[in-house]
Formats: C-alpha cells, sequence, structure tokens
C-alpha cells in the first residue's frame, strides 16, 4: 500500500507569531519506490515430459513440498518404499548406493529433466551409484514402473514468482552429521529467471570409516515467455569419503575422492500437457573426475584395472510429441558422444486415455548402448469406483551374434477401496533373471542367473482414521532354486509406516501451523552374495525401527527424525554394518521477498 500523508493536526499556537508550516520531507520519488510491489507469477519455463504413473492405491510421485517432508536423504530412501525394488547400501549418506529392481540390479534408470544420467565412475561396474544424485534441488521425482525396468523421472526445481524466494536448512545430528543448504531464485517481469543453490554435509565415523563431506552447487539462469522457454542448468559436487571397513576380514571400500558435474542448455516450445504439438531440445554434458589414489576395481582379474582419473560425455536429447483428446503421442532421440563413438538410442510412446476408467500406452525403445529393443506396454483399468486393475508387459530383446535370448517381464497388480483405504495385491516376474553383480562394494562379487524369479507382494495404502495413513507393503520372492536361492534378493521384505499428517484447520484456519509424525518399520530376511572364490557371503537380515517429526509454524518447519532407534545389527550388503541409533534434527525456513 502506498505511504499515506499525515494527517495529525499540531497543537495550537500559544504566541501570536504564526508558525511556517514544514516542508513534507518525503520526496514523490520516494514515495513511488516504497510502494509495495505486487507479486506476480511469471510464464513458467519449460517442464520435462514423463508419464502418467500406473500404480493402484496412489502413485510413487513426490513434489518439492512432499520430498522434503518424507525424511529421504537419498534416492534410495524413495525408491525402497516401490514394491520390487531391492536396495543396497554400506552405510550413512557417503557410501554408494545401488537398487535392484525385481531383483535385476541394471534394470533402474535415472532421467534429470530429460537427460539419462549414466554411470560415470568406473568402480560402480555399470550401476549409477543413487548417493549421488541429488535430490534437494529437485521440484518433483516420479517413479515410472514398467515391467521390465524402473524409470525415474526427475524434475529439477523451477521458481515462477517475481518475488524472490530463499530458503535455508541446517541440520545436525549423530555421527558428527551437520548439513547446511541455501537457495534463491526469482522471476522478472520480461521473462528472465536466476536460480542458485548449495548443499554441503559432513559425517564422521570413528570405528569403521565411510566418512567425509561433500559440498555441491547448482545455478540456473533462462527466460520464458509465451509458448517459448530457453534455460541452461550446472550443478557441480565435490565428495571426499574415507576407507570404509568391513566386520570380517574381507577388502575394505577403498576411499573416494572425486568431481562430478551436469550442465545442459534447453530449448523448449509449448508445453508436454497443452492440446497440439511441442517440442525440446537438450544439449548436456556429465564429467566425472577422480583425484584418489588408483585402486584395483571389478571382475575376477588378478590384473584389475585402475580408475581412469576423468570422463565426460555429451548427450543430444530431441523430445516431442502430439497430444489430441484421447490420444498422446511422443517420441525422443537420444545420441550419446564419447569416446569417439556416437550412439542413437531412439523412442517412441502411444497412449490412449479417454477417462479414468480406462488408460493404455505402449512404448518401443532401442538403446544403443546395449543394443537391445525393448517393448513395453501398460493398461490399467477402473471398472468400478473402488477398484483398481494394472497389467504390465515388458520385451527385451538383444541383437547380434551370441546376443542372449529374449527375456519377458510381467507385472499385475489390482486394489480395492475399503472406505479411504486400498488393499493391493500384485505379482510381479522376469524370465532368465540375471543380476549384474555389484562390484563397488566388492570386486569379487559374482554375476548370478536367478533364472525364473516371481515376486509376490500385498499392502495397505491410504487414510485409515480421519488423518492417520498408512503405506504397507510386504514381498515374496522365489526363483528357480527355491527357498535355497537368495543371491542378491532377500526371500522376503517388509516395509511398514504409518503417519500422521494435519494442519488443524480448526484451529489454525489459514493454515500457519502443521504436524507430521511417522513411525516405520524396514525388515528383510538375509540374502547370499557369491564371489568369484567360490564361497557365499551373507547379509544380516533384521529389522529396522524409525521415526520422524515435523512442526511447521508459518514458513519455518523444525524436524527430527531418528533410524535404527533400537540399535539393531544388521546389513544390506555382507560385512558393512549399518549405523546404529541415527538421529538427525534441525529447521527448514523459507523467506519472501
Amino acid at each position: 500500500a502506498q505511504v499515506r500523508p499525515d494527517t495529525t493536526r499540531a497543537p495550537a499556537a500559544t504566541a501570536a507569531i504564526p508558525i511556517p508550516a514544514r516542508p513534507d520531507s518525503l520526496a514523490p520519488e520516494r514515495a513511488a519506490r516504497d510502494t509495495v510491489r505486487r507479486d506476480t507469477l511469471a510464464t513458467p519455463l519449460a517442464r520435462a515430459w514423463r508419464p502418467d504413473p500406473a500404480d493402484v492405491g496412489g502413485d510413487y510421485l513426490w513434489n518439492r513440498e512432499q520430498l522434503f517432508a518424507s525424511g529421504a536423504l537419498t534416492l534410495a530412501d524413495l525408491l525402497e518404499r516401490v514394491p520390487g525394488v531391492t536396495a543396497m547400501r554400506a552405510g550413512w549418506l557417503l557410501p554408494p548406493e545401488h537398487a535392484a529392481y525385481v531383483g535385476a540390479t541394471d534394470r533402474v534408470r535415472i532421467f534429470l529433466d530429460g537427460l539419462e544420467l549414466d554411470d560415470m565412475n568406473p568402480r560402480g561396474g555399470g550401476l549409477v551409484d543413487l548417493s549421488s544424485v541429488e535430490l534437494w534441488p529437485m521440484e518433483e521425482v516420479m517413479v515410472e514402473r514398467a515391467a521390465g525396468e524402473l524409470r525415474v523421472h526427475l524434475r529439477s526445481w523451477r521458481v515462477e514468482r517475481t518475488t524472490p524466494d530463499s530458503r535455508v536448512d541446517v541440520a545436525t545430528g549423530e555421527y558428527g552429521t551437520n548439513v547446511f543448504r541455501g537457495f534463491f531464485g526469482r522471476r522478472f517481469a520480461r521473462g528472465e529467471a536466476i536460480q542458485a543453490g548449495f548443499q554441503q554435509f559432513s559425517t564422521r565415523e570413528p570405528v569403521f570409516g565411510g566418512d567425509g563431506d561433500q559440498l555441491a552447487l547448482f545455478v540456473r539462469g533462462g527466460w520464458a515467455a509465451g509458448p517459448w522457454s530457453v534455460d541452461g542448468y550446472y550443478t557441480r559436487s565435490r565428495r571426499l569419503q574415507n576407507e570404509l571397513d568391513r566386520r570380517f576380514d574381507r577388502p575394505s571400500l577403498p576411499a573416494l575422492e572425486r568431481a562430478t558435474q551436469t550442465a545442459y542448455l534447453r530449448g523448449g516450445w509449448r508445453d508436454p500437457w497443452a492440446d497440439g504439438p511441442w517440442a525440446q531440445l537438450l544439449l548436456t554434458s556429465q564429467l566425472f573426475d577422480e583425484t584418489s589414489d588408483d585402486v584395483p576395481i571389478g571382475g575376477d582379474d588378478d590384473e584389475a584395472a585402475a580408475p581412469d582419473t576423468s570422463r565426460s560425455r555429451a548427450q543430444y536429447v530431441l523430445t516431442g510429441g502430439w497430444n489430441s483428446g484421447p490420444l498422446e503421442l511422443s517420441g525422443a532421440a537420444r545420441l550419446r558422444v564419447y569416446e569417439g563413438e556416437q550412439r542413437l538410442s531412439p523412442a517412441a510412446r502411444l497412449a490412449y486415455a479417454p477417462g479414468p476408467a480406462l488408460r493404455a500406452e505402449g512404448r518401443v525403445e532401442r538403446l544403443a548402448e546395449d543394443s537391445t529393443v525393448r517393448l513395453d506396454a501398460t493398461v490399467r483399468l477402473r471398472p468400478l469406483d473402488r477398484v483398481e486393475l494394472v497389467g504390465a508387459a515388458s520385451w527385451m530383446r538383444a541383437d547380434g551374434d551370441g546376443a542372449p535370448p529374449s527375456t519377458l517381464a510381467l507385472r499385475g497388480e489390482a486394489g480395492v477401496r475399503v472406505g479411504r483405504t486400498w488393499l493391493v495385491g500384485g505379482v510381479v516376474g522376469r524370465q532368465d533373471a540375471s543380476v549384474l553383480p555389484p562390484v563397488a562394494y566388492d570386486a569379487d562379487f559374482a554375476p548370478a542367473a536367478l533364472g525364473d524369479l516371481v515376486g509376490v507382494y500385498g499392502g495397505v495404502r491410504g487414510p485409515v482414521w480421519r488423518e492417520v495413513a498408512v503405506d504397507v507393503v510386504a514381498t515374496h520372492w522365489i526363483d528357480d532354486a527355491g527357498a535355497a536361492g537368495r543371491r542378491y534378493l532377500p526371500q522376503q521384505q517388509l516395509r511398514a509406516q504409518a503417519t500422521l499428517d494435519t494442519r488443524w484447520l480448526s484451529r489454525f484456519p489459514g493454515g500457519t501451523f502443521g504436524l507430521k509424525a511417522s513411525a516405520m518399520v524396514d525388515w528383510r530376511s538375509d540374502a547370499v552374495y557369491p564371489t568369484f572364490d567360490g564361497g557365499d557371503l551373507v547379509t544380516l537380515g533384521a529389522a529396522s525401527v524409525g521415526g520422524l517429526l515435523e512442526i511447521r509454524i508459518q514458513d519455518a518447519t523444525a524436524f527430527v527424525q531418528s533410524r535404527n532407534m533400537l540399535a539393531i545389527d544388521y546389513e544390506l550388503v555382507p560385512g558393512y554394518l549399518m549405523p546404529r541409533n541415527v538421529i538427525l534434527y534441525g529447521v527448514r525456513w523459507q523467506f519472501w521477498n
């Protein structure tokens, strides 16, 4: 509101000599400057295309607010909530993390704004390290569950308001953990955008090691007006991880000092969800640079290769499509350039969704990286308001002489809603399943053939009473070896979480207060990790109990979370004990203008 003139009357003069009026001390120019600027929404920067999820009882999708309120610190924390996923990790925050989908460790793919994040670390053996995927700059994470592979779609944070937006996160806790984050973003009247952020965290573990620190930065600049959008994105992280010892006499996880960076320039025309045509072009670059000592990696060869000091690759991604009523047509051409070679991977998808009762889609892709052709088909039905059905099939065929035989994967899921709660059951299966060994933890881990693998799961999802909701899923795996199998895969898994999430609107109708309290249990049986020397290593299966509490007042959120609060000894990879009773607490505080 504009500054109002002073209307206070002066007291009556007591002398006969008149007192001249004082001039107004507020100049007109300053009065105009002190007018409060109106906050407006600018044209959004381009958002990457992603498919609609096909899950019963709720989608595995988190927006920015839900992402930070979930308590997840790494991408593995999110993925282990998805049926069919088995997470692998060796310690707290810094050591590598991987995930297997229906027993396959190489069937988890990550896409950032349309750019596929490739494994750049030679120690990873071709598996993407989920701990290196930064969650804090994201505004959305969505999990696409095809029958044959898991595709994770990440969208980076974008600002739309012309009022400056800034935030500070501070947390501290056990194992010498300290986390600091800062964000700033603003749009301008002509469509320009600037954003920046950083995260720094450190840990300390004097017994087994694996501690260290990491600093990550990101910046974005761009412009959007009408149907056009242009923006550039850059993120870089530097990580120092100390050597991590094991509880028995096996090779330890070596120290690692590395830097990674991802950058892209994106141009977009129209929104992928608008009727009619749309298109986007990405010019991207990924870099991995290691400065630690050479350490042998991977395989059973005594002359194992030492890691390269630097790797880089470029991706050029053209996506586009056409939406017309219930039909959605989209395609992508992904050109990778590295090591003096060019690899083109085209993909196309057609979806038909006439209404909430039916959605059917088919997808075809030829992936030049492993010379495979992949076909996916998914159908989602809602014959009744309280009944949902999902069926999916994936077929993969490899080209070339000596290529492995074609494989088939299936997924079926059904759900019945009782009140507001969904009762869900499903089955997933893979023909001729094989496991790429997670050599990042131990170079002697050997590949394993699981034969025909089947997983049966059931769960309960959604509100059960007022503002209390549950998310429970239990899975039982069977392979050709029966109960004696368990190669890289626990035979039973259970994850249960109960959450109270309320804003107490009867007491705070303005929504200035929020309370979230969660309790969770994560249990899995032991798993066998085969080695090249013929010995089998077995994990310590156990139940991990945790909790989360958040209190929001206005724009500040105080939180505390605890993991493995019963201090149970358990492992997700043989020999690497998971941390005991990790407590992390802090505050997230957002500021406007």
